[in-house]
């Protein structure tokens, strides 16, 4: 299933948990639940923000639990697809492994955790600005959990973001890009 250009209105007001079966490619602008919306959005695909759209996921900072609250989960679909799909004017392609997908020019705003199970491409002139932590899993593979091409990511790191896995967990890795 892949989930173009229909995002209902009522999404705008939402509280809670979204939870979309398949790929959404963000064919416009769309900022979940308003200011503080306390939203998680979760996908069984892929997410692609499309070329000079945005995307923003706010919570409210001033509670533990605005600041727990998991902002983008993409859990991938249990069997990607043999063949990829072109995405971002060709640049990126895409089967449903779990990946977040930032096409030239858009941005991405988001408070707490943003979860991938196959990584992070962000292309030119893209923008992220993010309060909380970055989990990306790469199924397996070698690699990188973040690719950067000629964009900006602002990441001020929130521990208490990690705690949607529960106790235990809090990694913390840094890598200079060039």
């Amino acid at each position: 299933m892949r989930l173009r250009d229909y995002l209902p209105d009522w999404l705008d007001e939402r509280r809670g948990p979204i939870f979309v079966d398949g790929t959404i490619e963000l064919l416009r602008t769309w900022n979940l639940g308003g200011d503080a919306g306390n939203v998680t959005l979760a996908v069984a695909g892929d997410l692609i923000i499309d070329k000079k759209l945005a995307l923003t996921n706010r919570h409210d900072p001033s509670t533990a639990a605005g600041r727990r609250l998991p902002g983008i989960v993409v859990f991938g679909a249990p069997e990607p697809d043999a063949r990829p799909t072109d995405v971002c004017e060709g640049h990126q392609h895409v089967n449903g492994p779990g990946r977040l997908v930032m096409c030239e020019q858009s941005t991405l705003t988001v408070d707490g955790l943003i979860y991938t199970r196959d990584g992070m491409a962000i292309e030119p002139k893209a923008y992220v600005d993010q309060v909380g932590a970055m989990y990306h899993d790469n199924r397996g593979k070698l690699n990188s959990s973040v690719t950067l091409k000629d964009a900006t990511l602002v990441l001020r790191f929130d521990p208490l973001a990690l705690s949607a896995f529960g106790k235990g967990i809090a990694i913390l890795s840094w890598q200079q890009l060039h």
